[in-house]
């Protein structure tokens, strides 16, 4: 009943279907125990926010196992996985459209989500694809795959820096000018921490995800 309840919830809200298959995947872990509210060690989406983590991040770690394996969630594992999906992005925005697709990668994409939704394998074939170098047909062919992914690969964000991250550079500005540089270090390396790199040019600092 639980399944078929959260399905009519869902179409409720929504005054539609709401998929064709329901899969329930195995339990998500935080720090190797299993999530759960009597233990209070779950987290939502707006935690994961607010600790500067974009939500397709997330995703990117649920799609990193299979839905049939336990997955371990960490803070540090969501570092991981926000580190690779920020390195796949700024690959994928760079790569030209030639107006091909590749149809030996896709062929293998399909084949591995048609194989129980092996969704690590079919991401490591994306990882695959951008890094063979005598590869056609990239843009089009991670189009496709990300229809699948939902991963936003190609979109372009505006990125919202918040004020605790202002004002930590401010700071570190401020220390720089001061030639604390002990001090600049340390809030430079708080600001990594905290989901930021700091990126010193001449005239100015500047901080991106």
């Amino acid at each position: 009943p639980h399944h078929e309840n959260e399905i009519a919830q869902s179409e409720a809200a929504n005054d539609k279907k709401f998929v064709n298959y329901w899969i329930e995947g195995e339990h998500l872990l935080v720090n190797n125990q299993k999530m759960s509210k009597s233990l209070q060690n779950f987290y939502t989406i707006e935690d994961i926010k607010k600790k500067n983590f974009l939500p397709l991040v997330f995703r990117y770690l649920i799609i990193s196992a299979h839905y049939r394996s336990k997955l371990n969630f960490t803070w540090e594992s969501l570092k991981t996985a926000q580190n690779a999906y920020k390195r796949l992005k700024s690959i994928t925005l760079k790569i030209k459209d030639d107006k091909k697709i590749n149809k030996k990668y896709l062929k293998e994409f399909e084949n591995n989500i048609n194989n129980d939704l092996n969704m690590p394998k079919a991401l490591a074939l994306l990882w695959n694809l951008i890094r063979d170098k005598k590869a056609d047909g990239k843009y089009r062919t991670i189009e496709k795959i990300d229809q699948i992914f939902s991963l936003d690969l190609f979109k372009k964000e505006k990125i919202e820096i918040p004020q605790e991250i202002k004002k930590l550079l401010e700071k570190r500005e401020q220390a720089r000018k001061d030639k604390n540089f002990n001090k600049a270090d340390k809030l430079r390396k708080e600001i990594k921490e905290k989901g930021f790199q700091v990126e010193d040019t001449p005239k100015m600092s500047k901080v991106r995800p």
